[in-house]
């Protein structure tokens, strides 16, 4: 039997080889991915500077129900992750005015989490968290910036003039629950919250802190390296699964997402 020579046989066997390589490369890749976007430090980002809160209004899981979080007071008792409960040590506030009529900057502009974007009952209603603000899930504390998807999570939906923070502090990092949705209480770095009542937090406790150590792994996107590696894990996870934490959970947010939608269809 004659080998094909001609122009289409080669190019063929040229695609044949080419793709060969490429999968060949891809088994490779669990390895070279190895390390997910997870350090230590204040969500991995030297460049942090603004808070992590919640708009007025979210309620929080205490020990006697449900509370809305500037309702909280020092020594309230809440729910925590873990399964037990620990009392409020301060509550953060933090105002941002926008006198411009222009789009709020991203780093401030609240994320809506809507009801049941992340499973059944989770959140209970719809959330709205500042763009840095960590969810716990799958046993990491993932900004919620990273699961914008434009349908159960969006960024952009805020109305009015004033956005108003809050944010709880405990004695460690912890997890609390926010319309039973899992959130971070605040992690002190270094007194650098920038809290608008932070001088009243410096009178009950001094001007310094030690910075606290976070509650799980805290994964992130933070350089444009890492927006580069998630993108190839994208791509090559057609032919073998080297998605990282952060788009699992995308993913199956997607999903409930169209559940969702077609359950109300």
């Amino acid at each position: 039997m004659s080998t094909d020579l001609s122009r289409g046989g080669g190019d063929n066997r040229r695609q044949f080889f080419r793709t060969a390589a490429a999968l060949a490369s891809t088994a490779a890749l669990p390895v070279l991915f190895k390390d997910t976007a997870q350090a230590a430090g204040r969500h991995s980002d030297p460049a942090y500077c603004e808070p992590v809160c919640l708009l007025r209004g979210s309620r929080i899981r205490t020990l006697t129900g449900d509370v809305a979080i500037e309702a909280l007071k020092r020594g309230d008792l809440i729910v925590t992750e873990s399964g037990g409960c620990t009392p409020v040590k301060w509550i953060g506030r933090k105002v941002f005015r926008n006198t411009t009529g222009k789009a709020w900057a991203k780093s401030v502009d609240p994320v809506r989490v809507s009801e049941s974007a992340i499973s059944p009952g989770v959140p209970s209603r719809d959330v709205f968290l500042s763009p840095r603000h960590a969810l716990y899930i799958d046993g990491y504390l993932i900004p919620v910036q990273h699961l914008v998807n434009g349908v159960s999570i969006t960024q952009g939906v805020h109305e009015g003039d004033v956005v108003e923070y809050f944010h709880v502090e405990c004695e460690q990092h912890e997890v609390m629950f926010a319309e039973n949705l899992a959130v971070e209480t605040l992690q002190l770095h270094e007194m650098a919250e920038g809290f608008s009542n932070f001088a009243e937090r410096q009178r009950l406790y001094g001007d310094r802190s030690e910075p606290m150590q976070p509650y799980a792994p805290v994964l992130g996107y933070w350089s444009r390296r890492d927006d580069i590696k998630a993108y190839l894990r994208e791509i090559c996870s057609v032919c073998i699964d080297v998605r990282d934490p952060i788009q699992v959970v995308r993913d199956r947010i997607a999903l409930q997402a169209k559940v969702k939608v077609s359950a109300l269809a």
